[in-house]
């Protein structure tokens, strides 16, 4: 109702063309068109006088109707003056016949439809009123009779400065949010046209480009976790596709070399996310749409306004560690080499290899280290990532060609009879807070080949976000697939007492669960993330909100996407939420109060027609400022 948009589905057999439901709507008294596709912006409404701003004729209406209602005015004070009824039908016929023929032409079209509205209403009662007026005159044109153009005049005037502000209002409360769309991210990333697709060394070396300049034949890579840009035919690699955006099929597609692909789902490599809406009980349009658009405007995309239902109940804010409270651009530190016949070199040639063509935060860092030791990666084959655990291959050249190596996390790796061995050496750099990786020889025997670390720099804002979370009465946990060491000594740095470690990127889900339900009492709970591995935590939580500096799978499976990469808007995001639903709660009242008292006193006959329609103006005038004050919220301003 407030965006004034409806989606439609057809039955494939149905012989209904989109003529028909326009004229439908038409029928019943409204204006129908069809939308324009996501990511294009409607021209701003015409300001013209007369136009579809219609501020003009709301003055206008004013102007002519204010010589018959001010002597109504004057009464109080004893001076009893009033225009001649020739005047007063002057000034009256054109608010009556010019200013709002359309009340006329919706109210005839809902009558012959059979279905009353506003319109209708408004065009008998005033009518009504003009005519009982005009047969006075004419029946007895030198009797003292009361007139009731005035009444009639200024029942137009008050709705249609309703109609005005009411459009006003959702004009401004979705200007952020049109605004916001010609930010979405429309790129591919294309690779050069010289370079020959062999195997999997070219997938570090592509562009990205405009959608609307890839042309066909052009080569796209897709990286796991990202939104296929465009329909096409896969070249190289398989994977598994989420098409339930346009097929309905909730289980992910198997596709190999040759296979036919969709512009819109997902590339997601053994990552299922489920996550059904729940209901919102009770809203006040005007409040949602002025409560995201300002959002939106600092840096706060509520996709969802069903989660304002449950942002504003919050007790609980669980963060990811990496990527969230961290930079997410993370080094490599040092390689410790557990197979002393290999060198270094080897180690970092090969665990980079592995990384080709991934988006994963710690393939960078080992792709920019290979780079500065002028070394190649060792393209691979029968590449498979599981998010969160490990990514593996068989590596097409160098020491270990034809060989099935891993990059696994320790988490992973719990369990092995090689885990107590790599852990007492990986000890020192848990201590230091760094992340620790495996890389694993998985042959007949298996066996680990080196410790590889990695440091990432916490962001400058992360204690401030926390800190502003504690101040919101909200508790503040952290998750993370490293050591219990390093996880803690993260967290004591910005100011969290509660720490999951070691975890896997299914148990994210479950702990998300587990604290949801505290002491027998249900807990709201948001998570919140950036990557493949936390779109199931995502999910699970009451709230999800994804950092759009991460991947499109985590944004997908999130209520809530924080435009920066910034912790800070998690409590900025909660606490307009909160701010939201008090202006809901503040518009129902209000309309309540008003409607609850108007209509038994026009129905007893103590308002006159021109009071109620006032009445009814004034009502949509505080609904609609009281919901537009959130226009003024910015991170921590009182309003």
């Amino acid at each position: 109702m407030a965006t004034e948009q409806a989606k439609i589905r057809l039955k494939p057999d149905s012989k209904t063309e989109i003529n028909d439901l326009i004229a439908a709507v038409q029928k019943t008294g409204y204006e129908a068109k069809i939308s324009l596709p996501h990511g294009m912006v409607e021209l701003a409404p015409s300001k013209l006088f007369w136009g579809t701003d219609e501020l003009g004729r709301v003055l206008l209406g004013f102007i002519l109707s204010a010589s018959l209602f001010l002597p109504m005015l004057l009464m109080p004070f004893g001076i009893h003056w009033a225009l001649s009824p020739k005047w007063q039908l002057l000034l009256a016929t054109p608010v009556q016949f010019f200013l709002r023929w359309l009340f006329y032409k919706s109210g005839f079209k809902s009558l012959m439809s059979g279905v009353g509205n506003m319109d209708l209403l408004v065009a008998f009662g005033t009518t009504a009123a003009y005519g009982l007026s005009i047969y006075q005159m004419i029946a007895s044109p030198h009797a003292n009779h009361e007139l009731y153009f005035e009444g009639s005049a200024v029942i137009i005037c008050m709705v249609l400065l309703g109609k005005w502000l009411e459009a006003r209002a959702k004009q401004q409360t979705s200007e952020a949010i049109r605004a916001l769309q010609k930010l979405w991210p429309e790129h591919a990333k294309a690779i050069e046209r010289d370079i020959v697709i062999t195997d999997n060394s070219a997938l570090d070396q592509f562009r990205d480009l405009p959608l609307d300049q890839v042309f066909p034949k052009d080569r796209i890579l897709v990286l796991p976790g990202e939104r296929i840009p465009v329909d096409g035919i896969i070249l190289l690699g398989n994977s598994h596709v989420d098409e339930s955006l346009l097929t309905g099929e909730r289980e992910p597609v198997k596709t190999y070399i040759n296979g036919k692909v969709i512009g819109g789902p997902l590339n997601g490599e053994r990552v299922l996310v489920i996550a059904g809406p729940c209901a919102l009980s009770l809203a006040t349009p005007a409040a949602i749409m002025a409560g995201t658009g300002v959002a939106a405007r600092f840096g706060i995309l509520i996709k969802d306004p069903q989660v304002l239902e449950l942002a504003h109940r919050l007790n609980v804010v669980a963060f990811d560690k990496t990527g969230t409270l961290t930079v997410g651009k993370p080094r490599l530190l040092k390689i410790i080499a557990l197979d002393h016949s290999v060198s270094k070199n080897d180690i970092l040639a090969s665990a980079a290899g592995l990384h080709l063509g991934s988006e994963h935060p710690l393939a960078k860092a080992l792709l920019d280290a290979a780079k500065q030791k002028d070394l190649k990666p060792s393209a691979k084959t029968d590449s498979k990532a599981i998010p969160g655990i490990c990514i593996s291959g068989k590596p097409i050249s160098g020491i270990f060609a034809g060989q099935s190596l891993s990059l696994q996390s320790i988490a992973a790796l719990e369990g092995s009879h090689h885990h107590s061995a790599i852990m007492d050496k990986a000890q020192a750099c848990f201590d230091a807070g760094q992340t620790v990786s495996a890389l694993v020889n998985n042959g007949v025997s298996p066996a680990p080949i080196a410790i590889i670390a990695f440091g990432d720099e916490l962001k400058d804002n992360a204690r401030e976000a926390v800190s502003s979370l504690h101040h919101l009465h909200l508790r503040a946990v952290m998750l993370s697939g490293d050591n219990l060491a390093a996880a803690k000594r993260v967290a004591n740095t910005i100011g969290i007492q509660e720490v999951f470690a070691q975890i896997l990127p299914g148990d994210k889900a479950e702990i998300i669960r587990k604290l949801q339900s505290k002491d027998g009492q249900r807990q709201y709970v948001a998570m919140v993330g950036d990557g493949v591995n936390d779109a199931p935590a995502l999910a699970t939580a009451d709230v999800g909100m994804a950092m759009s500096t991460g991947t499109d799978v985590a944004m997908q499976a999130a209520g809530i996407t924080l435009m920066r990469g910034d912790p800070n808007l998690v409590a900025n995001a909660v606490d307009i939420s909160k701010r939201t639903w008090k202006k809901i709660q503040q518009n129902l009242f209000w309309a309540f109060i008003l409607n609850d008292t108007g209509i038994p006193l026009a129905a007893l006959g103590y308002l006159s027609p021109m009071l109620a329609g006032s009445a009814m103006a004034l009502s949509s005038f505080c609904v609609l400022s009281n919901a537009l004050l959130l226009k003024r919220w910015h991170p921590g301003h009182q309003i």
